[in-house]
């Protein structure tokens, strides 16, 4: 945030005006990309109650007002970055993108928020995959997370990939090393995509870590996980290797782009430039400066 922004003082009586503007990052046929900082944190957790259930066996059938708490915290998790983003349709929200530096932690670290009890095996899944990274020998390496990517059906899946691998240049362009991401859901394990790269090398390493291996000191999570009789694939690749032709291909197989890494990388790029625009700009600083939690800006009130 510059400085500059950082030290204004504004009058407390006056009105409140949303000062960030509507930012388009990529128009992708019907739909259009935007930074997340330009939604509301509300309009961001409805949506991510929308879609998350979608296959994920430990949030199916959750309660809606906890699933729009997690969407609150992904949602202050990638305000920091700022890399977030949620894809538009006819103006309505209908998928998002989540993403922030490893070291902060899981999605509830720092929130401002507590997990709710529904989503104890969530959080129990999520520990356990940041413990086995922790757990891999110290390399020195900057990691983002690629937290959450989905759209809500019966939207076109091809702008969560658009999402996901803009982030990887975005984290490239920010001095990130690498990127670290799992998932739960069946369908991305099986369709020849991303998750089916079963290399374990230096700029690729995958794995698999049964649902029984996760620990958890609640026996109902315990036997939850052993209920679902599956295994949660992770992944940790070299930038370097996220953004060449080879795994651009399986991203675009992972989004069903019949046309491979030439129909993805195309609109990568643009949003990449366009995004990283936006970073540099007065709109994001503003709403860096009135994100939820920023207690600078209540002292000043």
């Amino acid at each position: 945030m510059s400085k500059a922004v950082a030290e204004q003082v504004y009058d407390s009586i006056a009105p409140a005006v949303d000062g960030v503007a509507e930012s388009v990052v990529l128009n992708y046929g019907e739909y259009t990309i935007h930074p997340m900082s330009t939604c509301s944190e509300d309009e961001v957790a409805v949506l991510f109650a929308r879609v998350c259930q979608r296959s994920n066996p430990v949030l199916q059938g959750r309660p809606f007002k906890d699933l729009e708490l997690l969407g609150r915290a992904m949602y202050r998790k990638s305000a920091k970055l700022g890399m977030g983003q949620v894809t538009k349709h006819e103006g309505k929200s209908v998928g998002l993108g989540c993403c922030w530096d490893y070291a902060e932690g899981g999605v509830w670290a720092n929130s401002g928020f507590e997990m709710p009890a529904s989503l104890a095996a969530h959080g129990a899944c999520g520990k356990a995959c940041f413990d086995a990274v922790d757990a891999m020998p110290k390399r020195g390496k900057k990691t983002l997370f690629v937290a959450f990517y989905g759209m809500a059906p019966p939207h076109s899946p091809h702008c969560f990939g658009i999402m996901g691998m803009s982030h990887f240049a975005m984290a490239k362009a920010y001095g990130f090393d690498e990127g670290f991401q799992f998932t739960l859901i069946p369908s991305l394990k099986d369709n020849k995509g991303v998750f089916t790269d079963d290399k374990f090398t230096e700029d690729s390493m995958n794995w698999k870590l049964s649902f029984t291996d996760v620990s958890s000191e609640n026996t109902q999570v315990l036997d939850e996980l052993k209920d679902l009789e599956g295994a949660i694939s992770l992944q940790v690749t070299s930038l370097d290797y996220n953004l060449s032709d080879e795994y651009i291909t399986l991203a675009a197989l992972t989004v069903r782009m019949k046309k491979g890494k030439e129909e993805m990388r195309a609109p990568v790029d643009i949003l990449v430039a366009n995004h990283l625009k936006y970073l540099q700009s007065y709109d994001f600083q503003w709403s860096q400066y009135v994100s939820p939690g920023n207690n600078q800006l209540t002292s000043r009130l």
